[in-house]
Parts: structure tokens; C-alpha cells; sequence
């Protein structure tokens, strides 16, 4: 999936129906999504802006990045 930006001041190269795109080393990347929490769990915040969803429970979904749970 893409990935958010590093910067959320990114400047905006592209506007869609899902919203704005910024170009960071090349690719593009998502502006002004707003993060997830999970660091309060231990767990990072997956960095694609469409990850998909491996597991669900009472936290909310999960899904994995390099090999590690990471927060949807």
C-alpha cells in the first residue's frame, strides 16, 4: 500500500476522492491522515494508508509490516 508521509506539512502534489498526496523519495504518500494510537498498546501504527487487516479483537484490527503487528 502507500504509505503516509514522514512530514504532515508535506506539500500537496495531488488531490483525489481519497484525499491529499504528497511525493516523498520518489513515491507518492498520503498528507494529513491521522495516526493511529496503538502506540498506548506497544505496538506501532501500520504505515500503509490501506494496510490490510489479519486480525481483529476488542482493541480494534491488526495487521503486520517487516514481520510485526502493527495497528489499523
Amino acid at each position: 500500500g502507500i504509505k503516509c508521509c514522514s512530514n504532515s506539512n508535506a506539500q500537496v502534489k495531488y488531490v483525489d476522492e481519497v484525499g491529499n498526496w504528497g511525493v516523498e523519495n520518489g513515491e507518492l504518500c498520503g498528507i494529513g491522515y491521522e495516526r493511529c494510537s496503538w502506540s498506548i498498546l506497544g505496538y506501532p501504527c501500520c504505515s500503509s494508508l490501506n494496510p490490510t487487516v489479519i486480525y481483529t479483537d476488542e482493541n480494534g484490527s491488526w495487521g503486520c509490516e517487516d514481520g510485526q503487528w502493527c495497528g489499523i
